[in-house]
């Protein structure tokens, strides 16, 4: 596989149709912080599976933010790693959930929202990626989640919601329900939320990384299942646990800090399950306050943890630092150079 993998890399740096595609599909597998096209296809089959009109969106939004990129002549190697389309990929994915609940209804109106929420994302990512790249950080999924945030905000404004009754679905925990809650959770990975298939879009999405990286999907299993747990000993609302909510941040920020930002060690290890449980304590913290907003909480509070994680290798002898410019999968972590900070002199 991977003697095709570097032959289509070579075609996409002298085709320009091959380049077009490669920035679209590294966008997608991005998602899961590798730039694999079989990854990518087994997420977007699992779009597929869970619900074609996100799967729509996604594309669209990634074709737009395609041709943005190729109009802004933004740097061409990390174009094609999917620096600038990850967060318009996850953009395209949540906008028809978060603003339109899967509705077709008002299908130009959707993929226009979607165009502009891709192309705020690619703006917001280049803007972000100088003030981290000075910082050997990683603008992560924030620039997405500001565009979120910002579309929330404006559209709460004009519409305010009607406040609807909710009804409380009890939830009783028993084995099933709790790996149908850790699978849902995997699922919300690629922003899949409610519907009939999430667990089995999990699965997939579980699957798309382990063509990858298997320690990639141990890591994301396990983060999953802590953070479910957690969220289930703490008394969270079960209904939100059982949508996944408070599992995909842990799995993408544990994802992010071992073996990427942090090589591989018992500490780094540490490091996840701690900040894994962070994620979930924060996110049910600010969860209602992002709702009042009309906005949801997105990538926002895993992205700034791992970034406050990353802040911490100036003061922690016992973690080896890594820069973003050098991340790779944790199998290769060992052969990726440390960063050092300098003393100035």
């Amino acid at each position: 596989m991977s003697t095709w993998i570097r032959r289509w890399e070579q075609l996409s740096e002298k085709n320009r149709m091959a380049a077009f595609l490669r920035l679209i599909l590294a966008g997608v597998s991005q998602i899961v912080w590798n730039t694999n096209p079989v990854c990518a296809l087994i997420l977007l089959g699992a779009l597929a599976v869970a619900c074609p009109l996100q799967l729509l969106c996604c594309l669209w939004a990634l074709v737009v933010a395609a041709v943005t990129v190729m109009f802004l002549h933004l740097p061409k190697d990390l174009a094609l790693d999917g620096l600038y389309t990850i967060n318009p990929a996850l953009a395209g994915i949540a906008v028809p959930l978060v603003f339109f609940r899967n509705s077709p209804e008002n299908l130009p109106v959707l993929l226009l929202s979607c165009s502009a929420a891709s192309v705020l994302s690619v703006i917001l990512c280049v803007l972000l990626r100088k003030w981290t790249s000075l910082r050997q950080l990683s603008p992560l999924g924030l620039p997405y989640s500001i565009t979120l945030f910002v579309m929330g905000v404006c559209i709460h404004l004009i519409h305010p919601p009607v406040p609807v009754s909710a009804e409380t679905v009890e939830v009783i925990w028993t084995v099933p329900t709790f790996l149908h809650a850790v699978l849902c959770g995997l699922a919300q990975v690629i922003w899949v939320e409610g519907v009939p298939n999430a667990a089995l879009a999990g699965l997939l999405t579980l699957l798309g990384i382990f063509a990858v990286s298997r320690i990639d999907a141990a890591v994301a299993l396990y983060s999953a299942l802590l953070s479910t747990l957690a969220a289930v000993l703490l008394g969270l609302d079960c209904q939100v646990i059982a949508l996944g909510l408070y599992g995909y941040g842990s799995v993408l920020l544990s994802m992010v800090l071992f073996g990427r930002a942090y090589k591989m060690s018992r500490y780094s290890f540490l490091l996840i399950t701690i900040f894994s449980l962070l994620n979930v304590l924060l996110t049910a913290a600010l969860r209602p306050l992002f709702l009042l907003a009309g906005a949801p909480v997105a990538a926002m509070v895993w992205s700034l943890l791992a970034l406050f994680a990353m802040g911490l290798r100036r003061f922690d002898r016992f973690l080896t630092f890594v820069s973003p410019a050098h991340w790779t999968v944790p199998e290769a972590s060992s052969r990726t150079p440390a960063f050092r900070e300098t003393s100035g002199h």
